[in-house]
């Protein structure tokens, strides 16, 4: 159940029983609601301001998006997992653990290491915002992702195609 940018690929199965507790729903949130805090020791330095970098990205099917959005956030960030960077205590966004390595995710410029700030313009900061933004893709015709990598502003967008 992945997206694909472009040529189909295999679907991949997942073991419910290797989700961390909190992609289950178990409550195990940190103390403002997000998800479970890195090692503040491992965080990178703070962004300087200046202009985004843009990166068009392939696009993604609708169908194969839905698919992803049907199998739900559990699945996705068993997937690609995320720890919260708060660099001196401040959330800034999620840092991007690992991602898969499937052939949908390969194409897209996003890696392990980026910190997602926004996506579709909109924090990740709770769960409940996320869960928000999940819904409205299902009628979004584009995935725009603002990362930071290397102190660099970079801002991602994905086509989404009917068919």
């Amino acid at each position: 159940m992945t997206a694909s940018c472009g040529p189909a690929n295999k679907d991949r199965s997942t073991s419910w029983a290797d989700m961390p507790a909190w992609a289950k729903g178990s409550g195990e949130y940190s103390e403002d609601g997000g998800l479970p805090s890195q090692d503040p020791g491992s965080a990178q330095e703070a962004p300087v301001e200046k202009e985004p970098k843009l990166v068009e990205s392939p696009w993604v099917l609708r169908a194969d998006l839905d698919r992803v959005l049907d199998a739900g956030v559990a699945l996705f960030l068993q997937r690609v997992p995320l720890e919260v960077y708060r660099p001196d205590g401040v959330y800034k966004g999620f840092r991007i653990v690992s991602i898969d390595g499937q052939k949908s995710t390969s194409r897209l410029n996003i890696m392990a290491g980026d910190i997602v700030t926004l996506v579709n313009g909109q924090s990740i900061e709770r769960p409940e915002y996320l869960s928000r933004i999940w819904k409205e893709l299902r009628v979004a015709s584009e995935i725009r992702i603002e990362y930071l990598r290397d102190n660099e502003k970079i801002i991602e967008t994905i086509q989404v195609m009917d068919e």
